[in-house]
């Protein structure tokens, strides 16, 4: 799956997924009426951690609206390069949730 130039592993659907701590960045999104919605965007060195401990997913349910929430991953192992592309996704996606 491409997000704005970034191949991505196919969406994994956020309440069935359990994810190992790889080093990776994440897009959590939503579809509301057709239309993707983009909530979040982050990177980290555990994925498996960050997700199920996340403290922006009160956010991301709310404005997921009761439509199911999707996460697409990306494995990247240098955290130069996952911050940049993280930096470059919050610019193009402008996610509802997690302001810096």
């Amino acid at each position: 799956m491409i997000i704005s130039g970034y191949e991505f592993e196919n969406p994994y659907i956020l309440r069935t997924a359990t994810f190992n701590n790889v080093a990776s960045v994440y897009v959590i999104y939503t579809v509301i009426n057709g239309k993707t919605v983009c909530l979040d965007v982050g990177e980290t060195d555990a994925l498996g951690n960050r997700i199920s401990a996340h403290e922006r997913k009160d956010c991301w349910m709310k404005n997921a609206q009761g439509g199911e929430l999707y996460v697409g991953v990306m494995q990247v192992k240098d955290e130069f390069t996952r911050r940049n592309i993280e930096s470059n996704l919050r610019n193009l996606l402008n996610p509802t949730c997690g302001n810096w």
